[in-house]
């Protein structure tokens, strides 16, 4: 049976430079310069068949979006063979949507580039209207659609097509829940039609349910390419593996692994052929005086010193001696008011440490008599603490406030708080059902405008204004909420959970951080930053 995608030995290979100048200077020298290449891909080999679905899973950096490119023929490969007997289409998030034009010019471009005829195009468009439904928008600019309009119509116009490979990268966070529902039901529906489908995701939940084998990439390399439950099972134990390191052994891991990515373009083997063409040119043109190419040197630097100094004359930019005397002078007064003040206190003990408020609603106070608070602290908040007097640390926060908290406030970190061993899965068995049924879609929206969320969310049943900066929306009867903190969507709140069952009580023992009282835990997944408060029975979810 004859292969319908395969590779062989296909590397993608980008040359790093120092800055743009280094670059320039590559156009006009003779000999190239000794340049390091990094591989975003080397020398991955497969074969899938007609009919296959292959998930591709992958640590962030390890190449997922790289080959989904190469599949789409979206970029040509630096070495190696790739062969594709059919066509592709790559559905991503708006994908090859062009800004300028409205949303039937985008339908009508995208389907001629699939090579469909008009006929064919005019059949096909109004289902692709009416699976994207974006009603009138639909004769408007693509640059007036919000984000998740762009969405819903490259999505829809890309299952359209009738390709014969489809390639879904990262595809289903797009739409309301209504519309993730329907691209989950359009993707059962080709791979019951027997369509070749490679499928990226960072949700093993959604690979395992939906592939018949997974392609593991590691660092550029395929790591393991099989049956779904051997390769799941050995990925997760490499998880489980990194994140028993210390943060100082995952950042010497990853820097160990990407320096295996970098080479020295003189040492690259892939490159070999284009340097053995350029060495039998060079043998054939052997009779050139070498003054001809002192002279294309010579030509290259006056070239590219025209341009500085024409770069100079325009700017016209003059260092102020006098301004940069008078900073330094400032910043020596400022520093020494600082070390007069802190050569007169006494009893302080520098600490330099970063810590971890463990008290929700701890206050923060301006000075040591504490009288007045001027700041309130929540569970797991990040602060710097710089030093102790008696009973209370003078802290830093993250927006460069200063004050003074209780000692008992604050639990010191001798490190970073490593990511613990519950994944957004285990969450899912203690969460209400209506964030179960469609979490990938509702974590989707965390970042995103609160505009943007009111437009494309169906459901919204309440708005909270909890102070003139921060509102909830409220969706599903309450049970999620989205927190608005200037205009962004900054967490998702998850109300009514199930905090009696044995899954919460085995959540909560794995947590990275807990509360005198047990009220409060901290869960550090891969992505997200968990808080849980026992007594409100709730979770709030953040980006990390």
């Amino acid at each position: 049976m004859k292969p319908k995608v395969k590779f062989e030995n296909v590397s993608k290979s980008y040359t790093l430079y120092e800055g743009k100048f280094d670059k320039l200077l590559d156009l006009f020298k003779t000999t190239k310069r000794k340049n390091k290449t990094f591989y975003a891909l080397k020398n991955v080999s497969f074969e899938v068949y007609e009919g296959e679905t292959i998930g591709i899973i992958g640590v962030n950096g390890s190449g997922k979006s790289t080959l989904s490119n190469l599949l789409a023929q979206v970029l040509p490969p630096t070495s190696g063979k790739i062969t594709i007997n059919g066509e592709t289409s790559l559905i991503a998030i708006s994908a090859g949507l062009n800004n300028n034009l409205t949303g039937m010019e985008n339908i009508e471009i995208k389907c001629l580039m699939h090579g469909l005829k008009k006929e064919e195009i005019k059949e096909i468009t109004p289902k692709i209207i009416e699976f994207a439904d974006i009603g009138d928008f639909i004769n408007q600019p693509v640059k007036n659609y919000s984000s998740g309009m762009r969405s819903r119509l490259g999505f829809a116009i890309s299952v359209h097509t009738d390709p014969d490979v489809l390639i879904i990268d990262e595809a289903l966070s797009v739409g309301d829940e209504t519309f993730y529902e329907k691209c989950l039901a359009k993707m059962e529906e080709f791979k019951q039609q027997g369509k070749t489908i490679f499928f990226i995701s960072h949700s093993i939940s959604q690979v395992r349910s939906f592939c018949d084998k997974v392609i593991w990439l590691h660092h550029g390399k395929v790591q393991d390419f099989g049956r779904i439950g051997k390769v799941i099972k050995d990925y997760k134990d490499y998880i489980s593996w990194h994140k028993g390191l210390s943060p100082k052994e995952q950042r010497r891991y990853k820097n160990e692994m990407m320096a295996k990515q970098l080479v020295n373009e003189e040492n690259d083997p892939s490159t070999g052929n284009n340097q053995e063409l350029s060495r039998s040119r060079s043998l054939r043109k052997s009779k050139v005086p070498e003054v001809k190419e002192k002279k294309n040197l010579l030509l290259g630097a006056l070239f590219i010193f025209f341009i500085i100094n024409a770069f100079l004359l325009i700017n016209n930019g003059v260092t102020s001696d006098e301004k940069t005397a008078e900073a330094i002078g400032s910043k020596e007064k400022v520093t020494g008011k600082e070390q007069s003040a802190a050569d007169s206190s006494n009893k302080k003990t520098i600490i330099n440490s970063d810590g971890l408020v463990i008290k929700n609603g701890s206050d923060v106070y301006e000075k040591v008599e504490k009288k007045s608070p001027i700041r309130n602290l929540s569970f797991s908040e990040k602060v710097y603490v710089l030093e102790q007097s008696d009973d209370l640390y003078k802290v830093k926060l993250e927006d460069g406030v200063i004050g003074y908290t209780q000692e008992g406030n604050i639990k010191l970190m001798d490190s970073e708080v490593s990511d613990n061993d519950i994944t957004m899965n285990d969450m899912l068995s203690i969460a209400p059902n209506s964030f179960k049924n469609a979490y990938q879609f509702y974590l989707s929206y965390i970042g995103s405008e609160e505009e943007v969320i009111k437009n494309n969310l169906n459901g919204l049943s309440g708005v909270v204004e909890v102070s003139s900066m921060i509102t909830l929306l409220e969706f599903s009867g309450g049970d999620i909420q989205y927190r608005i903190e200037n205009g962004v969507a900054d967490a998702i709140i998850i109300n009514n959970i199930d905090i009696e069952s044995e899954d919460f009580m085995e959540v909560v023992q794995n947590a990275s951080l807990i509360d005198e009282e047990e009220n409060y835990s901290l869960i550090n997944t891969d992505n997200n930053k968990i808080i849980i408060n026992k007594s409100e029975r709730s979770i709030i979810i953040e980006e990390r």
